[in-house]
């Protein structure tokens, strides 16, 4: 499977977030970094080596269950795009990782930065955990790899 159009996606992320009534001018950038590290640019939608973790944002079961229980106002969110609670939509659906990487995030009380640098360091803080392999250099590599091969 080829990587998806990294612009593409950012356009599809802000749509999405924008529905849900949950817009910040950060988050395409947010989206982008992780989906470049988690699935190549998102040619894989489950994880590789037979894992748990599902879709272009390689979200664990436990972790997409947290999200549903826990993020404030997850419901009206859902109910704004029509999405229901799914975790096999992560295989397949574009719209319902977004969605849940969106939500994700809103958990967490810290702003989006701005620059490159420092968003693959709060992604890496937030996102992949202090016990994941991935660091800030190498979400910053991944996404360079795929902004090269975001070619029309």
């Amino acid at each position: 499977m080829q990587p998806m159009k990294m612009q593409k996606f950012a356009r599809r992320a802000n749509e999405v977030a924008t529905a849900m009534g949950a817009k910040n001018k950060n988050f395409p950038l947010a989206a982008c970094v992780v989906v470049a590290h988690e699935s190549k640019g998102g040619t894989y939608w489950e994880q590789q080596g037979g894992g748990p973790a599902l879709g272009i944002i390689q979200m664990e079961d436990w972790v997409h269950d947290d999200v549903w229980q826990n993020c404030d106002n997850i419901h009206k969110y859902a109910k704004r795009l029509n999405i229901t609670q799914n975790l096999q939509s992560l295989k397949s659906d574009l719209d319902y990782n977004i969605f849940m990487m969106r939500c994700r995030f809103i958990m967490d009380v810290n702003p989006f930065p701005s620059s490159l640098y420092e968003m693959a360091v709060y992604i890496k803080r937030y996102w992949n955990s202090d016990m994941g392999a991935a660091s800030p250099e190498k979400y910053i590599s991944d996404f360079g790899w795929w902004a090269l091969h975001d070619v029309a």
